[in-house]
């Protein structure tokens, strides 16, 4: 599939049907690992290169895959409001801290007649795909205990079949289909410390001689359930939500190839795009790249607090500190303009290397160019460091 926008610019990615020779997940062909031969085509971001080897999901039963797929009348108003239908089934509720816990829990068991309100703060500087809030107003809140709950507990509460109640593990597998019952209908568990990685003996082998293991990552779980294949119906894909949270999740921490990452982004919001152009028009503008389509629907935070964090870093910070805090913006935070980012920064990113020139290599008079240069150089020493 091909076509051409406002700026004569070609996108021609062919088809997305190159299936993976460990795990049958659907790539393009941009997508392989750079050691790949063409008679051997290797890919990373599903399994790691048969690494990660895990169940598919079961089909889920058939009234329930009716409404997933089907055009009956009642199927488009599941698929809108699902989320609520799994709030409503789901086995699992939210835990929290509440501050004057105390007092709430005397207020309800007193039953006076003040009126006690509890809200749900939402801070801004969040990532909102990850903490965002419900999409109902009314809150109900069961008060368990006098609010000492281990910090290495996540809040996460059951309720066991004799009535009682029960923190569980941030860690624990039935968490997954306790919680999304229309998803794993079937209590296909979800991610464990007790998984690892497919290794060779020699792979192995190594690793017990450095006193190490080769534990699958949550990441690694989640990479590879959210990607699409012809032998699996995923639910995980039906549900438009939970699916770009973990894609988002994924590409935070996967290296993004091109602006493949933005297209599959996109692939799950938009339903039944006709063309490239058709993914990249927003509200009547069709924008230069994927990307750019993705900060316009609201798919990407923008980089508004990494910008502050650099101007109040560069109040107090040298040079080389704030190449350093620049270097870890790009590798944990996943700027959506790093490019950008970095023009806005360049002058205090390099308000040491003038001496450094003049003094270290012997450049008398150093061209704001030749400035730059070794900025870019000293960022990719850091970078190389960081792996």
């Amino acid at each position: 599939m091909s076509c051409q926008n406002q700026d004569n610019m070609q996108h021609d990615l062919g088809h997305m049907d190159i299936e993976c020779s460990h795990c049958s997940t659907l790539h393009w062909l941009d997508e392989c690992l750079t050691n790949s031969l063409r008679k051997n085509l290797k890919f990373g971001s599903c399994c790691l290169n048969g690494k990660v080897v895990l169940p598919l999901l079961h089909d889920p039963p058939p009234f329930l895959r009716m409404l997933f797929d089907g055009e009956v009348d009642t199927c488009p108003e599941f698929r809108k409001n699902i989320c609520q239908y799994n709030v409503a089934h789901a086995f699992t509720s939210l835990g929290a801290k509440i501050d004057a816990h105390e007092i709430l829990l005397q207020a309800y068991e007193d039953g006076i007649d003040e009126d006690v309100a509890i809200y749900l703060h939402h801070t801004n500087t969040t990532d909102k795909h990850h903490y965002n809030l419900p999409m109902i107003n009314e809150i109900a809140v069961i008060l368990l205990g006098n609010g000492s709950v281990s910090e290495a507990m996540r809040d996460i509460i059951i309720r066991l079949r004799g009535g009682s109640f029960e923190h569980i593990h941030k860690g624990y597998p039935a968490y997954l289909p306790l919680h999304y019952v229309l998803l794993f209908s079937h209590g296909e568990l979800g991610w464990h410390k007790g998984l690892c990685h497919v290794l060779t003996d020699t792979e192995e082998q190594q690793l017990d001689n450095q006193n190490k293991h080769s534990h699958l990552t949550q990441m690694n779980f989640y990479s590879f359930h959210i990607l699409s294949r012809n032998t699996e119906f995923s639910t995980i894909l039906q549900v438009e939500s939970y699916s770009m949270s973990l894609w988002l999740m994924h590409g935070q921490q996967q290296s993004k190839i091109g602006e493949i990452f933005y297209l599959r982004l996109l692939l799950i919001v938009i339903r039944g795009p006709q063309s490239f152009n058709h993914l990249k028009t927003v509200n009547n503008i069709t924008h230069p790249t994927f990307k750019d389509a993705c900060l316009a629907l609201g798919l990407l935070e923008d980089d508004e607090e990494w910008i502050q964090c650099l101007e109040e870093a560069a109040v107090i910070y040298s040079g080389f500190q704030l190449r350093l805090l620049f270097a870890v913006i790009l590798i944990h935070c996943t700027p959506t303009q790093p490019q950008d980012l970095g023009l806005c920064f360049r002058v205090n990113l390099c308000n040491d290397l003038l001496y450094r020139l003049s003094n270290e290599h012997a450049i008398r008079e150093p061209t704001e160019s030749q400035i730059f240069d070794f900025r870019l150089s000293l960022l990719d020493n850091i970078l190389h460091d960081f792996n």
